[in-house]
């Protein structure tokens, strides 16, 4: 396994090989990562988007098979959901990259992905934000 892609709405990225390490990044959906070092349960990363170097829990890594020859950076509000035709729907975060997209439709590793982009109020997009209040900034 050499290079692996977010399938989750957004994955920790730590200093150190523990969950009790401090958080130092977080990769997004889509995003793709270089694998340096497998060390019990966590990989040791790049990430190709901004190079940031740390640890993510195998857990949530997903190999990524095949590079995708383009990402489209989700730089919309409102949020967006995505599903694949055998899985729940995803909330996808702006920033969360859609790898070889075209048509409402993206693909990670064969598996076609439905992107759905959600219509909402200012009173959605207020009530949503407040949601983040007193969250740690990462």
């Amino acid at each position: 396994m050499n290079s692996g892609i977010c399938t989750l709405a957004a994955v920790p990225v730590r200093s150190e090989p523990s969950s009790k390490s401090e958080m130092t990044n977080m990769i997004l959906f889509g995003e793709t990562f270089q694998i340096h070092e497998i060390q019990g349960e966590w990989v040791h990363m790049t990430g190709d988007y901004d190079q940031y170097t740390g640890w993510l829990n195998l857990k949530y890594v997903t190999p990524l098979l095949n590079k995708p020859a383009t990402n489209t950076p989700l730089r919309q509000f409102p949020l967006a959901a995505c599903a694949a035709p055998d899985e729940s729907p995803l909330l996808l975060l702006p920033g969360s990259s859609l790898p070889d997209y075209a048509n409402c439709n993206f693909h990670i590793n064969g598996k076609r992905y439905t992107i759905v982009l959600q219509e909402n109020t200012v009173s959605d997009v207020i009530t949503y934000a407040k949601l983040f209040i007193n969250e740690p900034y990462l």
